[in-house]
C-alpha cells in the first residue's frame, strides 16, 4: 500500500441522530483507499480475481492493525465504477480498458463490503462525482475519445466541460447532471450494503470553469456565478444527504473549495494558517451543523494536529453565522 497516498482521517460526527451505526456517537476512525491512478488499490490493472482479493485483504488487515473501524473505498474515481453497474462502465483501473469487466467479473465493492463487515469494519462508498477523465488531452474530441462507447456521459454531451487541464468534467450546474449522479448513488445504495456514501475533493475544476451557458440558463436568481456554483453543489449534497438517510445510511462529505474565497484568505492570514488546508464547506443550512473532524496525519505533526483542527472548527462556526 502506498503510504504517502493514504491519508488517515478521524471523523467526529455531530448532530447525526436516528442512524443506528452512529447511535452511540462513537468516533469514526477511517482510511481513504484511493483507486485513481492505481494509487492504493488495485496496484495495477489486469490482476487476477485472487490477486484483487488478496490486495483487498491486506488493506483490511492493515486497517484493523491500525485500530481503525472504517474504510472509505473510492468506487467512482473518474466517471467509472469499481463495482458491477447496469449504467456505469467498469473502470480501466481494473482490467486496463474502460467498460471491460475485471478477471472473473470480480466485484471490488462487493468484496470489500463483505470482508469489512466480517472483520468489524464499516465500508463507505467514496465517489468523485464530476470528473470523467484524468489523462490530459489536447482537444475536447480527444478527451471524449477516452470514454468507452457505452459511457453514459455521451448522452450528456451538452453537460460536459473540457477544462484547461485537458480533462472532461460534468457540469455541476446542470439539473440533468444532478439527477444522473443521484441515480448512480441510488444504484449503489440498492445493490450494496455500504454503511454510507462519501464525497471528497474539490468539485469545480477551477475558477475559470467554462460554464457560462449554464449560468445564463439556470443562474438567473444569482448575482454572481460563484454563488450559483455553490448552490449547485449545495443542491447535490443536500439531495445525497436525504437519499442516504432514506436508506438508513450516512452521508459524509469534506469538500474544500479550489477557488479560495476572500473570507477563507482573511481568516488564514489572521491566524497565520495555510488556507489551502482549511476545510471550506460548500453546504449550508442544517447540513452545516454536522462539523466533521479530519486530521491528515501524514501531513501534520501530532503536536499540531489537534490545535489546527480546533482553529478550523472555530472558522466553520463563523461561517454558520454569516
Amino acid at each position: 500500500m502506498n503510504h504517502k497516498s493514504i491519508f488517515l482521517c478521524l471523523f467526529l460526527l455531530l448532530a447525526l441522530t436516528g442512524l443506528p451505526v452512529f447511535a452511540a456517537q462513537e468516533p469514526l476512525r477511517g482510511v481513504w483507499v484511493s483507486t485513481v491512478y492505481n494509487l492504493d488499490y488495485p496496484s495495477k490493472a489486469g490482476l487476477s480475481a485472487q490477486a484483487l482479493a488478496d490486495e483487498a485483504d491486506a488493506i483490511i488487515e492493515n486497517a484493523k492493525v491500525w485500530g481503525l473501524n472504517a474504510i472509505f473505498l473510492q468506487v467512482r474515481p473518474s466517471g467509472d465504477a469499481l463495482y458491477a453497474s447496469e449504467t456505469q462502465p467498469w473502470s480501466a483501473l481494473l482490467s486496463g480498458r474502460q467498460g471491460q469487466a475485471p478477471a472473473e467479473s470480480f466485484d471490488p465493492l462487493a468484496y470489500f463490503v463483505e470482508q469489512c463487515h466480517q472483520n468489524g469494519l464499516q465500508l463507505h462508498a467514496w465517489l468523485n462525482p464530476y470528473r470523467l477523465t484524468r489523462t490530459a488531452a489536447a482537444t475536447r474530441e480527444e478527451a471524449l475519445a477516452l470514454l468507452c462507447d457505452s459511457h453514459p456521459a455521451r448522452a450528456l454531451e451538452d453537460c460536459l466541460v473540457f477544462y484547461s487541464d485537458g480533462c472532461l468534467y460534468l457540469d455541476p450546474g446542470r439539473p440533468e447532471v444532478r439527477q444522473h449522479l443521484l441515480s448512480v448513488t441510488e444504484e449503489i445504495l440498492q445493490n450494496y450494503d455500504v454503511d454510507g456514501i462519501h464525497l471528497d475533493d474539490y468539485f469545480y475544476a477551477g475558477p475559470d470553469f467554462a460554464d457560462e451557458a449554464t449560468v445564463a440558463a439556470f443562474g438567473g436568481d444569482f448575482l454572481w456565478a460563484s454563488d450559483f456554483r455553490r448552490d449547485a453543489v449545495n443542491q447535490l449534497v443536500s439531495a445525497l444527504h436525504t437519499q442516504a438517510n432514506e436508506h438508513g445510511k450516512v452521508f459524509i462529505s469534506g469538500i474544500p473549495g479550489i477557488g479560495k474565497s476572500e473570507l477563507v484568505k482573511a481568516y488564514a492570514k489572521q491566524h497565520k494558517a495555510d488556507y489551502t488546508n482549511i476545510v471550506h464547506l460548500y453546504y449550508t443550512g442544517s447540513l452545516h451543523e454536522d462539523i466533521t473532524r479530519m486530521d491528515f496525519v501524514d501531513d501534520l505533526p501530532d503536536d499540531t494536529a489537534g490545535a489546527r483542527y480546533e482553529r478550523h472548527a472555530r472558522f466553520l462556526r463563523t461561517l454558520k453565522e454569516i
